[in-house]
């Protein structure tokens, strides 16, 4: 992408963020035998919080289609830091970066992707997005969601490592 863009060229990228509620929650799921669905053995789950903590690492969601049936998906989740190293490698920098599903990932995201929530879950979901929207722009926010988006520039020149 960044070999198509002409210098000062913008992208907007939206990526899976490393740190986020759904370790937590891949870890209570563990503990609770797979209660909230998201088809993890604890000892993985616990691994994600292992070192390096600047990395992302490789992980296979569970993904809930609306008839029942489960997907796996295989995603690579990105740090902040690692996501800017890795777009500056390309010469792209960072001008924005905002966090996504950071509040509303207070609810497991396995909850959230049933095709029919309930109200009150509609409702707690409603407003942690509300508030989530005023935030998301301002660090911690915006380097710990489930996705991380950001809005980066072909640099003029090359960027020098």
């Amino acid at each position: 992408m960044a070999r198509c863009l002409k210098p000062g060229g913008k992208l907007l990228l939206e990526v899976e963020g490393k740190w986020n509620f759904d370790l937590f929650w891949e870890i209570v799921n563990g503990f609770c035998f797979n209660f909230l669905g998201y088809n993890e053995p604890l000892f993985i789950a616990l691994g994600h919080l292992l070192p390096p903590w600047d990395k992302g690492h490789i992980i296979t969601y569970s993904f809930k289609l609306e008839l029942g049936d489960t997907v796996p998906m295989t995603l690579k989740l990105f740090s902040a830091k690692e996501l800017n190293q890795e777009l500056r490698k390309v010469g792209l920098i960072v001008e924005k970066r905002w966090g996504l599903h950071v509040l509303t990932n207070l609810i497991p995201s396995t909850l959230l992707h049933k095709s029919n929530p309930s109200i009150s879950l509609k409702k707690i979901f409603t407003k942690l997005a509300s508030i989530e929207k005023r935030v998301n722009k301002f660090w911690p926010f915006n380097a710990f969601g489930c996705s991380l988006l950001v809005l980066a520039r072909k640099a003029e020149h090359k960027i020098i490592q």
